[in-house]
């Protein structure tokens, strides 16, 4: 079983993948679907910060992942 710690760097490490494939999305989208990826990649890119800050309740202590 993964330590808290292993498992919220491999939860990191999928937030970073999605965000990436999400922001690499293809060109000829429509304008909603558009603005869906980019919000999408927002939030993820939101949750990547959150879990980077220490001293928070949920550990903080990742390190960058890119």
């Amino acid at each position: 079983m993964a330590t808290p710690e292993e498992a919220q760097t491999a939860l990191l490490d999928a937030l970073v993948v999605c965000t990436n494939a999400i922001q690499s999305k293809p060109k000829d989208l429509n304008a909603t679907t558009a603005e869906r990826y980019s919000q999408a990649a927002l939030h993820l890119s939101e949750a990547i910060a959150w879990l980077r800050e220490p001293g928070q309740p949920h550990g903080g202590s990742v390190s960058q992942a890119s």
